[in-house]
């Protein structure tokens, strides 16, 4: 039986599914759980294609460089609503959190009457 590099997982048609704890098991496995240690990401319980993992990287630079433009208090409370921070906050939440820190850099510059 081959080995997926990575993660130890016995090589099978089946998804990989994506437990609540973080860890994923392979279906022909039924007493072990292996925590993920590529940096591939599972999303709705399936493998991420690479293509669909550059895009997300994408979004979550947009969404660093959007963040920045932030002042510290906006931040902080960006912190708190997102505590898993933009390296690891979940490809649902990118959206709603780009337009977010979006509304929040416009009303700043409204705030301090400059505009683009």
């Amino acid at each position: 039986m081959k080995k997926n590099a990575g993660i130890g997982l016995a090589e099978t048609s089946e998804p990989i599914r994506l437990l609540p704890t973080g860890y994923v098991r392979d279906s022909h496995i039924t007493d072990q759980t292996f925590m993920i240690t590529s940096p591939t990401q599972v999303l709705n319980g399936y493998k991420m294609s690479q293509s669909l993992e550059r895009i997300e990287d994408f979004r979550k630079r947009v969404l660093q460089e959007l963040y920045d433009q932030c002042t510290k208090p906006q931040q902080d409370l960006f912190d708190r609503i997102h505590p898993t921070g933009i390296r690891h906050i979940p490809s649902d939440k990118i959206n709603p959190a780009i337009l977010l820190c979006e509304r929040t850099i416009e009303k700043n510059k409204t705030k301090n009457g400059t505009s683009d």
